[in-house]
């Protein structure tokens, strides 16, 4: 017999996959953006359009109210609207604690203490503390001389002594009275803002104090006191005083009620 070649048949794999297939293009998923762009633009132009109904239905004269207490006074020097504002009344009848620098030629004293202002009843009492000694004082301003001096009574309590030293005269001013309109009777003068150590930002005021004595009386914005600054020409004195822990008092009371005074010493 003649040799015959047997051809070998190779099967097709089950997994193999058709070059004849048809395939069909994929559709992309969808851009989100492009969903919510439209959506976005259509919010935006409706609250446009609301803004300027209001606008238009508003008062033509009608002004943004601001609190007046955050507003007050605070006016920014070297700017091209600077206007000088009018002097305010401030708050007359309050309670502080405080620090004082004294100083001229001949000494340099500072004290701490407590005050105690009432503008309506023309007293003030001071509590203050000084190398080893206290002293309680007070100023009644209803009783002046010529305006330049103030009946003032002070106990004074010496470190090791038995009891206190009591003494009444009129005295040359050291502590000024705060008057509710004392600023606007006075003509004072806006000095601009200023930051001060215990009370932050507040605006100064320039007057001259019962005629004779340069005196600045800094007010925060709600025109409460929260220092001042005086100097002296002729005795060549400067006095700093700083303002911390103040309460505004709103119901008035007698400072001196319980204190009897001495007679004055004439």
């Amino acid at each position: 017999m003649g040799s015959r070649q047997l051809s070998r048949h190779q099967p097709t794999p089950i997994n193999a996959v058709s070059h004849t297939q048809s395939t069909k293009p994929r559709t992309p998923p969808p851009n989100i953006h492009n969903m919510y762009f439209p959506t976005l633009v259509l919010l935006l132009t409706t609250g446009l359009q609301m803004s300027l109904v209001r606008a238009a239905k508003a008062p033509k004269n009608s002004t943004v109210k601001l609190d007046k207490c955050a507003v007050t006074a605070l006016t920014t020097e070297f700017s091209a609207g600077f206007k000088q504002p009018n002097p305010p009344q401030i708050k007359s009848e309050f309670t502080t604690s405080f620090v004082q620098h004294r100083w001229n030629q001949r000494t340099s004293v500072i004290v701490a203490g407590y005050l105690e202002n009432s503008g309506s009843q023309g007293i003030i009492r001071v509590d203050q503390a000084y190398d080893g000694s206290l002293t309680s004082s007070v100023y009644d301003y209803n009783n002046m001389t010529d305006g330049t001096m103030v009946d003032h009574t002070m106990n004074t309590f010496q470190s090791g002594a038995s009891c206190p030293k009591v003494s009444r005269g009129y005295d040359n001013i050291t502590f000024p009275l705060f008057s509710k309109d004392m600023l606007i009777k006075g003509g004072a003068v806006f000095t601009g803002s200023v930051t001060r150590d215990f009370s932050g930002r507040g605006v100064g005021w320039n007057i001259i104090y019962e005629g004779r004595m340069p005196l600045t009386v800094y007010v925060n914005p709600c025109n409460a006191v929260i220092g001042y600054d005086y100097f002296l020409r002729d005795e060549r004195t400067r006095v700093v005083t700083e303002f911390f822990n103040t309460n505004i008092t709103t119901n008035q009371r007698d400072i001196l009620a319980g204190v009897t005074l001495p007679a004055i010493f004439k």
